[in-house]
């Protein structure tokens, strides 16, 4: 009789959390089955781990000194987890003259994070580093770059109008950001002379308008992996930049538009 009561109740839990379960999956890869609510599995720290993008964006630059241009750039970009590989075409328009040129930058030192809270705020982190060294017959030139971005704001997922599932997206809404590219130049004497550094560092800051500047489409929700379809749109941003080295400092403002899209893995430890 014991046995028979708890097949019973066995039977009603699980007509009773079916409906739940299923619920849970969204993405076309998500898991089947979870016990923690999509909340719950997007907040915390994530690592990409793989990325492909194509994005465009298009400039107008004023500086301070009373120059005007813009430009028009495409890039692909390609992430292994580890190397960062950008494609570019870029077209820019400077006193009447228009110039393009491609060019591949290669960043072989790259981290991307994002930082998800369950109270609705995020924060993403970039830090890219490429390293070039140059040999010659009196010494040695080595060139590093590393560039650091920094985004914060608030999201929210769908409410699901129309044909799509609620919670299927994430709208990421950016309120400030940062950029600050450090420029080291280091040259080496074969003959003992003094090693000679030259480091250079812009800190651009953003601001951004209320709507949602990157959209998530979750392929895959999982506890400890994320699949998602990428897309972003922004446009109005300005950019002030200062170069806090050297005596002297300059000013550019720059109304620009961007967008993007693409697909990336990311993990959680």
């Amino acid at each position: 009789m014991k046995t028979l009561k708890r097949i019973s109740f066995l039977a009603i839990a699980a007509l009773f959390f079916a409906p739940t379960f299923q619920s849970c999956k969204k993405g076309e890869e998500d898991p089947g089955l979870s016990l923690r609510s999509r909340t719950a599995r997007l907040a915390g720290e994530w690592t990409v781990t793989e990325m492909n993008q194509t994005a465009t964006s298009e400039n107008t630059n004023s500086s301070s000194g009373g120059s005007l241009s813009s430009g028009t750039s495409v890039e692909d970009y390609s992430f292994d987890g580890t190397a960062l590989t950008i494609y570019s075409t870029n077209t820019s328009v400077n006193s009447g003259l228009t110039n393009t040129y491609k060019d591949t930058m290669v960043y072989d030192a790259v981290s991307m994070t994002y930082t998800i809270e369950k109270d609705g705020t995020f924060k993403s982190t970039n830090d890219m580093m490429a390293t070039e060294t140059n040999t010659y017959s009196w010494g040695t030139v080595t060139y590093t770059e590393e560039m650091v971005e920094e985004v914060s704001g608030t999201w929210d997922f769908n409410s699901g109008v129309g044909e799509e599932g609620s919670k299927e997206r994430v709208y990421f809404y950016y309120n400030s950001g940062t950029r600050t590219t450090t420029s080291t130049t280091t040259v080496t004497y074969t003959d003992g002379s003094p090693t000679e550094t030259d480091v250079d560092t812009e800190v651009f800051t953003y601001s951004y308008s209320n709507v949602p500047e990157d959209t998530w489409l979750l392929t895959k929700l999982a506890n400890k992996e994320i699949i998602v379809d990428l897309s972003t749109n922004y446009s109005g941003s300005t950019v002030t930049t200062t170069n806090p080295s050297g005596g002297s400092s300059y000013s550019n403002t720059s109304t620009s538009s961007y967008t993007a899209s693409g697909s990336f893995t990311a993990t959680q430890e």
